[in-house]
């Protein structure tokens, strides 16, 4: 896994257009858990599902390729075992500033391994803690 930084992590965050890539078409699934806390926040959220759909009344593209106007940024929400070539997808329709949640190796992405949801200004208490944790163990970026 690449190191990632509490610089990127502001970096990517300040982005005002993101996309959320792998965002499943359960409701209850964590992906789109994220999309909401994202949209909650003011961020321009587009969902992204190689299936398609609709979410909140709004199409869901099969592919950033797909997505106009472009987004700064991307959160892939994809299975590990693909969160790599998904990256490699996002970089292919333009889109560098990453941040891959989960992911079996390093793939280059700003952010790596990191729950988003932590991160977020205000987040759930059960976030703050999980981070408080981390920092306890020295395990923050």
């Amino acid at each position: 896994m690449s190191v990632t930084t509490r610089a990127a992590i502001d970096e990517f965050l300040a982005l005002k257009r993101i996309a959320i890539v792998g965002v499943s078409r359960s409701p209850a699934h964590f992906s789109r858990m994220v999309y909401k806390e994202f949209a909650q926040r003011g961020y321009d959220v587009v969902a992204v599902n190689r299936e398609g759909g609709e979410l909140d009344g709004r199409p869901i593209p099969h592919s950033l390729s797909q997505v106009s106007p472009p987004v700064e940024g991307a959160v892939v929400m994809s299975p590990p075992d693909v969160a790599a070539s998904v990256a490699d997808d996002c970089r292919r329709a333009g889109v560098s500033k990453l941040w891959v949640y989960r992911t079996k190796s390093s793939c280059g992405a700003m952010v790596e391994g990191e729950c988003p949801l932590m991160w977020l200004k205000d987040p759930a208490w059960y976030h703050n803690l999980h981070r408080g944790l981390r920092g306890v163990f020295g395990r923050l970026p």
